[in-house]
């Protein structure tokens, strides 16, 4: 459900209309079929000076880009499907982790709802259309409870692992430990170890929907906020620089998610244990399998 919306909601607003559909499908399984449907898709919005979309300067860009290097149409239509899945991929399976979180924690569920229901009563008097309408609704400073369950989920399903290649000769020394490096060799992280440091993060195999709102982490951690190693949106120079953007869309659709309907575990899920991580999977892990729901509208909209 959720990897379905958030890659379909941000294929039709950054690519257009005419974009392949049932992409997240796609995209999985990288059917052979992709490549000749987004090169069909890449050569109809070259030639066509009609259709306006938020995204079309950025397709419009790439298309041009690409011309003044000797491609072949399938190498252009793999690199923009590599930009398509850096788009949507990992905020697709953060927000269904997030979900999953939410719906075998019930009390964490209930902050999120509760955060949610007093923001749309007191600043949009329960109408979801002005909270949609609201460019800032989705911001940094919005939502705190729920942008703390999305550092949370990734620094429980984030299986990133950077490397460098070392510059000189040097003794990486660790305790009584030292360990020699040569010129020209690769290191690699591992960036888990960080994230489910007890003495970092107390209790680091639960999920905590606040851990990491700043009063909790003064009261629970004793580190001062935000210099814990967080290594949710990558370990590189810069940090991903299309993080703002995910978060703003991975909290649009919690928010509007719980606000809108409510979600429970299909009962056949009472008594199952929450999906293992699939460790074979990149940048964010995929879950070992799917789970069902039950969902029941709470509040009804107008169809403007």
């Amino acid at each position: 459900m959720a990897d379905r919306a958030i890659i379909s909601s941000v294929a039709n607003v950054i690519f257009g209309p005419s974009f392949p559909p049932n992409t997240s499908v796609d995209l999985r399984i990288l059917d052979k079929h992709l490549y000749s449907r987004v090169m069909t898709y890449l050569s109809l919005v070259d030639k066509s000076s009609t259709g306006v979309w938020p995204g079309r300067p950025l397709v419009k860009d790439f298309i041009d880009a690409v011309r003044s290097y000797d491609l072949s149409d399938e190498d252009r239509a793999a690199i923009f499907i590599s930009s398509f899945w850096g788009f949507a991929a990992a905020s697709a399976n953060v927000t269904s982790w997030l979900i999953v979180f939410l719906l075998y924690h019930p009390t964490a569920l209930a902050k999120v709802r509760n955060e949610v229901d007093s923001t749309m009563r007191e600043r949009y008097h329960d109408d979801a259309f002005k909270l949609i309408e609201d460019p800032e609704a989705f911001g940094p400073s919005s939502f705190p409870i729920i942008e703390s369950a999305v550092n949370e989920t990734l620094r429980l399903t984030s299986n990133a692992t950077p490397f460098r290649q070392a510059t000189c000769d040097l003794n990486l020394v660790h305790g009584n430990t030292s360990v020699p490096i040569k010129d020209g060799d690769f290191l690699m992280a591992n960036l888990r170890a960080q994230h489910f440091d007890p003495v970092v993060y107390p209790r680091p195999q639960d999920f905590i929907v606040d851990r990491f709102l700043a009063s909790s982490q003064a009261e629970h951690t004793g580190v001062k906020p935000g210099t814990q190693p967080f290594f949710g949106f990558g370990a590189g120079k810069h940090a991903c620089k299309g993080r703002l953007f995910a978060i703003r869309h991975i909290k649009a659709f919690v928010a509007l998610l719980v606000y809108l309907v409510n979600i429970e575990l299909d009962g056949g899920e009472q008594g199952l244990k929450i999906p293992s991580l699939n460790e074979r999977s990149l940048n964010v892990a995929q879950m070992s399998r799917d789970i069902k729901i039950r969902t029941k509208r709470r509040h009804r909209e107008d169809t403007r």
